[in-house]
């Protein structure tokens, strides 16, 4: 029996202190679910703002890198995705070897031409004994020893060698010409064979790789401009509110909990006919490659401020016009009037008064005249 009721006692006592566990659980459930996280009403800049959608576009949108010849990759390295490069980098190349040894072997042959025209021209002698020989004929000529026929035969003669000499420059003349635009076009075809980068810019994809074998116009790589349109699309009702220069505050989504400024640089006068918004530009300040191409994201763009207003923050609002208030440790449900909005903060015409606390999370736990404790401030 004692050991019975030793047993009995010991799950009593387990029992009684999972319920005294339970019962703290509880109480501290409870009254956690009744703290409500505040903000003061304060004095501030109201701001009126225009909201809008934003996308970041690369200039020009994504193109392409594409051969103009085709071969076997020799060199890609700089086609890394996110590298950024400058006008005149050498992006891509192909294997060249062959071309160069045909180039090479063109000049060599080429100039042993050459050389071995002038060695030839160096030991013909036709042209000075045929001037020798009219020399010679008008001598004797002036000492009548030799007709006037015999001169115009000597004359001709040498004129017939130069006549020769002439064509043969003439025919060298014009294959310098032709070796010079044969080499041109061995050099463009050369040119062909790496891909420069025309203007600066930033790598997004790759294609390639080193020893691959490629056609002639066959995409290798796509690439953005570093320069970014950040566009925003306006509402009808609201698009005769904006103005060049006006300053605006930017959320993407990529940076969530991060505000950029900007401001208004260009407005398209009509709107699109599906959805009747209008675009704008907007030049935003921020870090060179912190815009992405394809980011979205909100723009409040500022059409008017009124200093030392009553403000509240945004979140603090549902149904459009009402507000939960913490008094005296109870929740009042209160109806305001609102000013202008912005993106954080709304002002506050009727309703509130400068330090009164608003419900700023999880509104949607409380209900009007709930007892409700404050966490202290830190």
């Amino acid at each position: 029996m004692t050991a019975k009721n030793g047993n009995i006692s010991l799950v009593l006592k387990f029992g009684l202190a999972i319920a005294a566990i339970a019962a703290v659980a509880f109480v501290v459930w409870h009254r956690l679910s009744d703290t409500a996280i505040v903000e003061a009403v304060r004095r501030g800049k109201a701001v009126s703002a225009v909201p809008g959608s934003v996308t970041v576009y690369a200039d020009k949108g994504i193109r392409e890198f594409k051969s103009d010849v085709p071969g076997r990759v020799d060199l890609c390295e700089a086609l890394d995705p996110g590298r950024p490069f400058k006008k005149g980098d050498v992006l891509m190349k192909l294997d060249s070897a062959d071309l160069e040894r045909e180039i090479e072997e063109l000049k060599r042959n080429f100039n042993s031409g050459q050389a071995k025209r002038k060695l030839t021209l160096e030991a013909n002698i036709e042209r000075k004994v045929a001037q020798e020989q009219l020399d010679n004929a008008e001598r004797l000529f002036k000492r009548n020893d030799v007709s006037a026929e015999q001169v115009k035969g000597a004359r001709r003669a040498l004129e017939a060698i130069e006549s020769k000499f002439r064509l043969e420059e003439f025919d060298n003349d014009k294959a310098k010409a032709d070796f010079d635009e044969l080499m041109k076009a061995k050099q463009r075809q050369l040119d062909k064979m790496s891909i420069l980068a025309l203007e600066d810019g930033v790598i997004e994809g790759v294609t390639v790789w080193r020893g691959a074998l490629i056609n002639a116009g066959q995409p290798v790589a796509t690439f953005s401009s570093p320069r970014r349109v950040v566009e925003a699309k306006i509402s009808e009702e609201n698009i005769g509110s904006i103005r060049l220069d006006q300053k605006a505050k930017v959320r993407l989504l990529i940076y969530p909990g991060e505000v950029f400024d900007a401001k208004v640089v260009k407005i398209f006068s009509s709107a699109e006919e599906s959805t009747q918004r209008y675009t704008i530009h907007l030049e935003i300040v921020a870090e060179a490659g912190r815009l992405r191409h394809g980011s979205t994201g909100q723009v409040n763009i500022t059409i008017g401020e009124r200093d030392n207003q009553a403000l509240i923050p945004r979140r603090a609002i549902f149904n459009g016009k009402n507000v939960f208030v913490v008094k005296d440790g109870r929740v009042q449900l209160r109806e305001i009037e609102l000013g202008f909005t912005s993106l954080n903060a709304v002002e506050i015409l009727k309703g509130l008064t400068v330090g009164e606390l608003v419900i700023v999370e999880n509104i949607d736990q409380f209900r009007d005249g709930q007892r409700v404790r404050i966490p202290p401030a830190n």
